[in-house]
């Protein structure tokens, strides 16, 4: 079978694994960052008006435990990246959610089109992407509240080194700019950046694609949308054209 690199965090690598293995790939789960959970309280803010933000499903894992301070959230309008956040954030409570199929600068626009009034986004620490950007300077009231960070992990996963060390894997998937960041860096620290000659890389977003020019891959594909669905389609695609010869 053909290996693929998996280095997403736990616990969303095991739902990656389980697709490559139906579409019959190898997969060589080498997460290359790990969520930590931040207890910080919730920033105070007028809510007459107010929407929330939720740009990942992995905020509503560390809400789980802190559901009374959010209780009072699920009335507002909750802007989601993508349909898998926006149907476990109805799951989790929230009544009136809106999504966009793509990134973070599809939902800034859909923000500033359907909302006026403060804004309270929910995810990670130290923010500073799509839609913050957009929202900032569209001079928004915008109130971050982390409730999880993503850290690196600091050596190389065995799998990672011992895949680009046997050319034992002909993708690598990249689901963050924090973990397309922690690889370029791990890669570059270990001396292998000459082994990602002959990988294809899967970007989740443009963002995510822009972070891995750092490495020499063989080529870097965009998923359309930020969805498993659509990571499997770009290496599908690529797989169809290497076995038609291209």
């Amino acid at each position: 079978m053909t290996g693929v690199i998996v280095t997403r965090p736990e616990p969303w690598i095991l739902e990656t694994s389980i697709w490559l293995r139906e579409a019959g790939y190898d997969p060589l789960m080498a997460p290359v960052t790990v969520f930590q959970e931040v207890h910080v309280p919730r920033p105070a803010f007028v809510a007459e008006n107010a929407s929330v933000i939720l740009t990942s499903r992995t905020a509503l894992i560390y809400l789980a435990d802190r559901r009374d301070e959010v209780k009072d959230l699920f009335p507002l309008t909750c802007f989601c990246v993508g349909p898998s956040t926006a149907q476990e954030a109805r799951a989790f409570g929230f009544r009136h959610v809106l999504s966009t199929k793509k990134d973070g600068a599809d939902l800034a626009a859909l923000i500033l089109e359907k909302s006026s009034g403060p804004l309270l986004h929910i995810g990670g620490e130290a923010s500073s992407q799509e839609p913050d950007q957009s929202l900032i300077h569209a001079r928004r009231d915008l109130f971050l509240w982390p409730v999880y960070k993503t850290e690196p992990v600091h050596k190389i996963p065995f799998v990672l080194q011992k895949a680009l060390q046997a050319a034992a894997a002909r993708a690598v998937l990249s689901y963050s700019v924090e973990s397309a960041k922690s690889l370029v860096h791990l890669v570059h620290q270990n001396g292998l950046s000459s082994c990602c000659a002959g990988l294809i890389a899967v970007g989740l977003s443009q963002a995510v694609s822009d972070t891995l020019q750092d490495l020499p891959f063989e080529r870097i594909v965009t998923s359309k949308q930020p969805q498993d669905i659509y990571m499997r389609e770009a290496l599908e695609t690529y797989v169809a054209l290497k076995t038609g010869g291209a």
